[in-house]
């Protein structure tokens, strides 16, 4: 069967909020965002190939179909690996890493989940979904163990979604659609001409009563103005009490600014080779568990920590792959 569908498998997809009316790009919208590509990318597809579908619309689509949050999704074509994050219905990060064999896949979750954590927004990655269309890859059942996280395999039929009416409006056509000739007939010009007298006798008519039911509505809103007047008042008695109640939410938004600074710098201290599955700040107690690579990382986060809480404990146990669990609890020293 011929295929009349490919998957626009260029590194060069980018994600935005909104719309950048920049004329070298494509924008495909989405619900809540959209996805850009260059106006000028390679047409390198076979000609029976009519139009493309970004990895991107398919992972977001699972997402969806499946509404599994704090996951990594990941798209495997040809020689790239398609990585996106998502949260409250929409993308948060997303990149295209190169394989040059499928047996790099593993170094390549590491390295996009690396740079994930970097980023003002993230999560905790807690499960990884991955695609492949037949022949793709080989599923590793391994790599669960290996990564320390639940990983799922999925083979996808890609001409089935490509095929799917839900989708059809995120498809990027790969040729602008042929012009029709339009033939025109003699007497279709004299009726179409009479039509035209008889439109433009009835709009007369037309002009003649909008003009008398204006009048009317003009009558009507010196009424309505006269109305307003007096809930203008009301509302004024409404705009001194908003006044009032003002400077207490300004400054419960200060409160909260305060917080997300001193949980970010907290987060800043956490090395690249360490992950966090919880983190609980309550009052003047600081509760912290998850992984580490080597003993000596997670000893240089606590005595950073403990510059912070003086009074810091901990519970670090190996586990599986050469790696340390840790849980620890750390108190303002209140003298």
């Amino acid at each position: 069967m011929t295929q009349r569908c490919g998957l626009l498998d260029l590194p060069e997809q980018e994600i935005g909020f909104e719309d950048l009316g920049d004329g070298s790009l494509i924008g495909i919208q989405h619900e809540g965002w959209f996805l850009f590509i260059p106006r000028d990318f390679p047409r390198k597809w076979p000609p029976s190939i009519e139009y493309l579908i970004s990895p991107y619309t398919l992972l977001a689509h699972f997402y969806q179909e499946r509404g599994l949050e704090g996951a990594l999704w990941v798209y495997i074509h040809g020689r790239w690996a398609f990585f996106a994050t998502f949260a409250k219905g929409r993308p948060l990060f997303a990149r295209a890493l190169e394989l040059r064999d499928e047996r790099e896949l593993e170094e390549r979750i590491k390295e996009f989940l690396s740079t994930f954590y970097q980023q003002e927004e993230n999560y905790f990655v807690e499960r990884i979904e991955i695609f492949f269309e037949p022949g793709a890859i080989q599923e590793d059942r391994g790599v669960s163990e290996r990564l320390l996280l639940p990983v799922t395999f999925h083979q996808v039929d890609l001409q089935a979604y490509c095929d799917d009416p839900d989708l059809a409006s995120y498809r990027i056509p790969l040729r602008e659609p042929k012009g029709a000739t339009l033939s025109i007939n003699p007497r279709m010009v004299l009726g179409i001409g009479g039509a035209i007298l008889l439109l433009l006798g009835g709009y007369d008519l037309y002009l003649r009563y909008r003009i008398d039911s204006y009048q009317e509505e003009t009558t009507r809103l010196a009424l309505a103005q006269q109305e307003l007047t007096q809930e203008s008042n009301l509302y004024q008695s409404k705009i001194l009490k908003i006044q009032q109640i003002k400077p207490i939410v300004t400054q419960i938004i200060d409160d909260n600014d305060f917080l997300e600074t001193r949980i970010r710098a907290l987060f800043d201290l956490v090395p690249d080779d360490t992950y966090l599955f919880s983190f609980a700040l309550d009052g003047e107690r600081l509760l912290l568990e998850g992984m580490s690579r080597s003993k000596e990382s997670f000893l240089g986060l606590h005595r950073q920590l403990l510059e912070l809480y003086p009074k810091g404990e901990f519970e670090l146990t190996r586990a599986a792959g050469g790696w340390y669990r840790f849980k620890a609890i750390y108190k303002k020293d209140r003298g």
